[in-house]
């Protein structure tokens, strides 16, 4: 039996997935996914599984790492990230509620600041 991640593993499920089993597999995914119960247990499987701690933290040292080593995945998202901020601050309605939370946030800081409770 060959370790899974290894190239000798990797050729040997290539070998075992011809495009007729491909497309066979392919045509039973498509149909289990057209039925709506199937859809929502997977949905809630997907949902449950990246709420755990494992899961969350797995994923936060991928990112962080992949951050850190490759300057073509933080060039994209850096890239994707300012495009996202330009298009919400051209939009008035989003600009508008913006700028009302963080003055909310402003008066609640100055309200701390000087002893007032807001939230009484």
């Amino acid at each position: 039996m060959t370790k899974k991640g290894t190239q000798e593993h990797t050729a040997m499920m290539k070998a075992l997935w011809t495009p007729e089993k491909r497309a066979a597999q392919g045509e039973a995914m498509r149909k289990r996914w057209a039925d709506p119960e199937y859809r929502e247990i997977m949905k809630i499987k997907a949902t449950d599984s990246r709420k755990t701690p494992e899961f969350r933290a797995r994923q936060s040292a991928q990112t962080t790492d992949r951050w850190a080593n490759d300057p073509e995945y933080r060039e994209k998202i850096t890239a994707a990230q300012s495009t996202s901020a330009k298009a919400r601050w051209a939009d008035p309605v989003k600009r508008a509620e913006f700028l009302a939370k963080r003055q909310i946030a402003i008066d609640a800081k100055k309200a701390a600041k000087n002893g007032n409770n807001t939230n009484e």
